[in-house]
């Protein structure tokens, strides 16, 4: 049982470095978007042009920066898929030994 335990604690521990991780990249990402952005924003607003041009990079990497917040949050969310293999897993062991 206690094997069991560990596995599940190093199978958490690895979880919950991913999340981390994921985190981490994202909130790097949104600051290098604003910062990039806001540089560009500077360069159009000292050319005095009048279409804004850096819509484009903040759309585009916009995208991006969505889709990977989505995929954090769905990771994040995925929880409950592990908690339905775990008590899968355990209603497997208690009938294996009911038909020992």
């Amino acid at each position: 049982m206690s094997e069991i335990n560990n596995k599940r604690d190093e199978e958490l521990m690895a979880r919950a470095r991913k999340i981390v991780q994921k985190k981490h990249d994202l909130f790097i990402n949104v600051i290098i978007y604003i910062a990039v952005n806001l540089f560009l924003i500077f360069i159009w607003f000292m050319t005095g042009e009048e279409f804004f041009w850096p819509i484009f990079s903040m759309l585009g990497w916009g995208v991006g920066i969505a889709s990977m917040a989505i995929d954090v949050v769905r990771f994040i969310n995925n929880k409950g898929y592990s908690d339905k293999v775990e008590r899968e897993y355990q209603k497997l062991k208690r009938n294996s030994h009911l038909s020992d």
